[in-house]
């Protein structure tokens, strides 16, 4: 006597769902490029969706099908990442697994790191940051894939506002002092203003087809490139100098960073993305004198940024 399929038994209530799967799925993934060696452990949530006149999907499928296609796409995966085609070939595995299924939908976060070294003395770092995978393949009369790369990234803004404000009392103080007007400038353009700074989390994510390629350290360079400063994990004298200078000479708002964010990764990738490619642009800012956050965010087909950045 066979084993009953429940899962294909009838609900008793007839709706269907949009997402059925597993969450939180932990697999390690050891990449070579030559002489180096990388170590990830990603962390996979996948999905397909469900009809209404089924009571369940066949949920061990799931992870049989995380299984089966990992290591058939990891010799095509850079030492780097190239996580969302991980989460393609996922994605196309899950339809073929579960043959009921129209969607299906595979997301994979991971820690990479970045090799750099510190602004003045030259030491060698390695920064982690947080990597986003994601794929959604939808099957009609042929499956039509898109997928998504981003990362974020921590780094430091000071504020300009409040970096306005203590000029003008800088200024008044010297006024004050017997300073003329040259000298107050000489002396203003010459040292960094003080202000308030804080840690900020940069996201910075792109959707696009499947055949097109977005970099990941790309992403990281133009998140950095769009703060006030860079952070590392260790900073002699000299380093903790430069960053706390260049912050303060480069003031952002999150507004500010956003924007810069949108711009750069156009500039880095005209040409290379259809206009229907989606990219969100984040900050978060751990505000230093106030206990909330700030926050904005930018939503923005490449299309939109064509409009807004064509020279």
């Amino acid at each position: 006597m066979g084993v009953k399929d429940i899962q294909n038994e009838i609900p008793k209530i007839r709706v269907s769902l949009n997402r059925v799967g597993s969450t939180g799925i932990k697999k390690q993934v050891v990449k070579r490029n030559g002489d180096e060696i990388k170590v990830f452990t990603p962390t996979i949530d996948a999905f397909v969706d469900l009809r209404g006149g089924q009571k369940g999907i066949h949920m061990s499928r799931i992870v049989e099908g995380i299984n089966e296609t990992i290591e058939e796409l990891i010799s095509e995966v850079s030492v780097y990442g190239d996580f969302e085609d991980i989460c393609v070939g996922l994605a196309r595995k899950m339809l073929e697994k579960h043959n009921y299924a129209s969607r299906a939908e595979v997301r994979l976060k991971a820690n990479f790191t970045v090799e750099r070294k510190t602004p003045a003395t030259g030491i060698e770092t390695e920064e982690v940051h947080r990597l986003i995978a994601n794929a959604v393949a939808e099957a009609d009369e042929e499956v039509r894939v898109r997928k998504t790369i981003g990362c974020s990234v921590l780094g430091m803004n000071a504020c300009p506002c409040a970096q306005s404000l203590v000029e003008g009392y800088s200024r008044k103080k010297l006024e004050e002092n017997g300073f003329n007007a040259g000298e107050i400038e000489k002396i203003l353009d010459a040292l960094p203003m003080a202000s308030h700074n804080q840690r900020v989390l940069g996201t910075l994510i792109a959707e696009t087809d499947e055949d097109e390629r977005v970099e990941a350290r790309d992403l990281v360079k133009i998140i950095e490139d769009s703060i006030s400063a860079e952070i590392f994990e260790i900073l002699k004298r000299p380093d903790e100098r430069d960053v706390v200078i260049k912050a303060h000479k480069n003031p952002l708002f999150v507004e500010d960073s956003v924007r810069r964010m949108l711009n750069n990764f156009y500039d880095k990738y005209n040409g290379k993305l259809n206009d229907n490619a989606v990219i969100t642009s984040r900050i978060e800012s751990f505000e230093s004198i106030h206990p909330h956050n700030a926050f904005a965010e930018s939503i923005a087909t490449f299309s939109d940024l064509r409009g807004w950045f064509e020279k």
